[in-house]
């Protein structure tokens, strides 16, 4: 019967270091912070929609051409350029 209990506590411990060698080996995470910690780092970003296909974009991938919002498309682009070459 020791022998079971000391089987089950050298197995506990042995579960504990392998799972703390795993959590301090992620290279992305310091030490001490949370990983859900990371996902909130990220601020949220404006969506727009493209004047030409109608899709939504963030905001930091459109790009803004007479005053109309144009994606990262090249159909869109290509429409945008037309626009802006007529705009003149």
């Amino acid at each position: 019967m020791a022998r079971i209990l000391i089987l089950i506590i050298l197995a506990w411990a042995l579960y504990q270091i392998i799972r703390r060698i795993g959590k301090s080996t992620d290279s992305n995470n310091k030490p001490g912070e949370n990983p859900e910690q990371k996902k909130e780092e990220n601020p949220e970003e404006n969506i727009v929609q493209c004047a030409h296909c109608g899709c939504f974009v963030p905001e930091t991938q459109s790009q803004l051409k007479n005053n109309k919002i144009s994606c990262n498309n090249p159909e869109c682009q290509t429409l945008a350029n037309q626009e802006n070459q007529h705009g003149d």
